[in-house]
């Protein structure tokens, strides 16, 4: 190993984080700040929950409720009513709903601690400015871009990541948006 590996394993993870901060701003682009609004959150906090994997049992059981009570109302009794709607409203209960009050809790306690953030997009990825502390976030530690028509999310892990809203980008979003897709090349829609 050269001198140069073998100091950077002796440093720290703040040491490190540091130095890769500063190497990194010698490549910055471009720098925005901004602070995440609750709405922001909320949207994120509810893709996550609604839209993954784990929710498709409760997409198809949904479906499969909803069409065997359309095709066998009416000639269902009372009881086989009161069971549907029992199932239907325990379903409804247990992922959207649940899903959703998690989801503004959630995003309640994240808008409380959330302060102005500057984001010094670099060559390699992000320097993340915030109460006085930075850190450096490489581009290929993000898992996935996806867009919507207002926002870009950036996964970094399964049920976190960074929003990056248009309006609050600004004059910077196309741009953003070009590196992100360029660096990370997994964009979803």
């Amino acid at each position: 190993m050269s001198d140069t590996e073998n100091a950077k394993e002796e440093l720290s993870f703040e040491e490190q984080n540091e130095l890769d901060c500063e190497e990194a701003l010698t490549t910055e682009k471009f720098c925005f700040t901004y602070k995440l609004r609750f709405n922001d959150l909320l949207r994120f906090n509810i893709r996550n929950s609604m839209l993954g994997l784990e929710n498709l049992f409760f997409w198809l059981s949904l479906i499969i409720i909803a069409a065997y009570s359309a095709t066998s109302w009416g000639s269902m009794k009372a009881q086989g009513h009161a069971i549907l709607i029992v199932l239907l409203v325990l379903l409804i209960w247990l992922v959207p709903v649940r899903a959703v009050l998690n989801a503004v809790k959630g995003s309640l306690v994240l808008q409380r601690d959330c302060t102005d953030t500057d984001y010094h997009v670099c060559e390699n990825g992000f320097v993340i400015c915030q109460d006085g502390m930075r850190s450096f976030l490489a581009y290929k530690k993000i898992r996935e871009i996806k867009e919507t028509k207002t926002r870009i999310y950036a996964k970094v892990f399964k049920n976190s990541g960074f929003i990056f809203p248009k309006d609050l980008v600004g004059v910077y979003y196309d741009e953003l948006r070009a590196i992100l897709t360029d660096r990370v090349g997994r964009k979803k829609k």
